[in-house]
């Protein structure tokens, strides 16, 4: 089974002072996986914030409403695109 966040962006976030998570990698686990993964890890020994990932947040946005829907429907449309041009 796979599971994606809404946006299709991954989850980098604390839960509290030296608890973080990483997950949320819809497909791009492997490029984005490291490139958090060293970031997290330098920033746990460093203990400096995290910063400089786009997608490093408390949680992956809810999806509520039909201007969220409609959103994420165009937003998942546009991705959709891009791998097809990419691959």
């Amino acid at each position: 089974p796979l599971a994606f966040t809404w946006d299709r962006l991954p989850i980098v976030g604390q839960v509290a002072p030296g608890l973080s998570f990483l997950g949320g990698w819809c497909g791009h686990g492997l490029a984005l996986g490291a490139a958090s993964g060293a970031a997290l890890a330098r920033s746990l020994v460093t203990r400096e914030p995290l910063a400089g990932l786009p997608w490093h947040r408390g949680r992956a946005p809810s999806r509520s409403g039909p201007l969220a829907t409609a959103l994420v429907a165009g937003m998942t449309k546009a991705l959709d695109l891009a791998d097809r041009v990419t691959a």
